[in-house]
């Protein structure tokens, strides 16, 4: 990808940020999102998917461009803000967006 003067962001599960994948977005990100519902056990639960393999891609975004997290907030993920906020800071993000659970799941076509 090249390089662009025009401010992009992308909102992500994080998974698929592979160092491979990281280095060839170099210079084509500005700032990324990543989408987590719940610390440990719970995000597990809520997304089917490996906590620890979402810190590695959060480790792996944050090399290129500052990070933000996106909470949607429900039930399970009220009891945690303490533990995101916490999260938050661990990874140097610079933003924690909290977003209301409206009822309905979302898509993304993009697949990362």
């Amino acid at each position: 990808m090249g390089e662009t003067q025009l401010a992009v962001t992308f909102t992500t599960h994080g998974h698929r940020l592979t160092p491979q994948l990281v280095e060839r977005l170099k210079g084509s990100i500005h700032f990324a999102r990543i989408s987590v519902d719940g610390v440990g056990r719970t995000y597990e639960e809520q997304r089917g998917k490996q906590f620890a393999s979402l810190l590695r891609g959060m480790e792996s975004i944050a090399t290129l461009s500052p990070v933000g997290i996106n909470v949607v907030i429900n039930e399970r993920t009220v009891t945690e803000l303490d533990a995101m906020s916490e999260l938050a800071q661990k990874v140097g993000a610079s933003e924690l967006l909290l977003l209301r659970w409206s009822g309905r799941p979302s898509t993304s076509g993009l697949g990362f």
